[in-house]
């Protein structure tokens, strides 16, 4: 009983400590303090022990923390570096990235590279013609007649072999080629224009969310009702993201299917706008609402993938046979994008490394800070992968395109 009444003092003691050293903070000006003197709303790790924001309060106060060294400084420094650099790449590809392809050169390029590709057998074909001249004119033609002729029809014979083989699959690559689009390339005018705006939808819904995520982290320390609305601002975001990411895949695989394009992109916008607006409701962060708050995630994911394996079974089975588009050199960078997510969920769930060194990755290399570095892999490489959908779409023409 002695043990145990000497344990609950130690308990009080420890928490009235707490009290007086929160009371303390509030009465004295903003600076960055340790675990014990930060706000409860504050603590949202117990493992990270230093660089809290205390005593905040004014905007300008907040901002000047922009530029200071705490525990938020490597989570508000990358996501504002990844929208500076997206706004970037956003005014580069409205500068730099023509929309249209010009039909009739392309055309013409082909004609040219097959020309290069066949110049060297017309010349070895002449050489051997030649050189068969020649032998003819020699006194001892009759002798090694039979014997020249056999060489002339195995190197002819070798020839035609090695342009049968796979070393000059281009040959097949360009008849196909000519013959499932000629006649497009006839009738059709000269210019074939694809539009880009599903990477600009998908490079404005990183930019917000990178952007939230920059306003909550930067704000959240002002008081409890900042770090709800940032904190459901920031939740939203990532309903944005992941919409968004889905447009150039989609929009560029079902390029040839009108309908079809628009009912994914119109279902993947429908449920998005639902989880967003749900996202910013203060109910939503009530512990009571974790289950339906996954759920509704969740939800967007899978309506999100209803359309990927759609595509993918189309290009398996050959579905689609007026359409040569294909997303195999693409798919790679999205798997690697899922991955990444993937993982930094992981890490940011189990709060590793910091648990297993509370105190040492207060700064920089918490869990949270690796989270955010893999979001911005993720991003650049569905930006990667999004022009290479728009080029691929640029170069597999279909008939009834829209």
């Amino acid at each position: 009983m002695g043990k145990t009444k000497q344990a609950k003092q130690k308990i009080n003691t420890l928490s009235q400590k707490q009290k007086d050293q929160e009371n303390f903070s509030e009465k004295i000006c903003h600076f960055i303090g340790d675990h014990l003197q930060a706000p409860q709303f504050l603590k949202d790790n117990k493992y990270i022990k230093q660089g809290y924001r205390i005593n905040f309060k004014s905007t300008r106060e907040i901002l000047k923390s922009f530029f200071m060294i705490h525990n938020e400084s490597i989570n508000i420094w990358t996501h504002f570096l990844g929208v500076i650099t997206l706004i970037f790449l956003t005014f580069f590809l409205l500068t730099q990235y023509n929309h249209s392809i010009d039909l009739q050169q392309w055309k013409q390029r082909m004609i040219q590279n097959v020309n290069n590709q066949l110049e060297p057998i017309y010349k070895q074909m002449k050489e051997m013609d030649e050189a068969f001249n020649e032998q003819m004119n020699e006194r001892f033609f009759e002798k090694y007649k039979d014997e020249l002729i056999g060489k002339i029809e195995n190197l002819r014979y070798e020839l035609i072999q090695q342009i049968d083989s796979h070393q000059f699959d281009w040959i097949d690559f360009y008849m196909d080629d000519y013959i499932n689009k000629n006649e497009f390339l006839i009738e059709k005018s000269n210019t074939h224009v694809v539009s880009r705006w599903p990477i600009f939808v998908f490079l404005l819904s990183a930019i917000l969310c990178l952007l939230f995520s920059t306003l909550f982290h930067l704000f959240y320390c002002k008081n409890p009702k900042y770090f709800q609305f940032f904190l459901r601002l920031d939740f939203a975001g990532v309903s944005l993201l992941v919409s968004g990411s889905t447009f150039p895949p989609f929009y560029y695989g079902f390029y040839c299917n009108f309908y079809l394009a628009y009912f994914y992109l119109s279902l993947v916008t429908i449920v998005s706008a639902f989880v967003f607006l749900v996202s910013i409701q203060e109910f939503i962060n009530k512990p009571e609402y974790f289950a339906f708050r996954s759920f509704i995630q969740g939800l967007l994911g899978f309506f999100s993938s209803i359309p990927i394996g759609h595509l993918i079974y189309l290009e398996v089975f050959k579905e689609n046979n007026n359409d040569t588009y294909s997303t195999a050199n693409s798919i790679g960078y999205y798997l690697v994008v899922c991955f990444c997510y993937l993982i930094g969920l992981i890490i940011f769930a189990l709060r590793c490394p910091e648990r297993y060194k509370p105190g040492h990755f207060d700064i920089c290399g918490a869990s949270h800070q690796l989270w955010h570095v893999m979001v911005l892999i993720g991003i650049g490489l569905t930006y990667v992968a999004s022009i290479i959908n728009f080029y691929t779409r640029k170069i597999n023409i279909c008939k009834d395109g829209f």
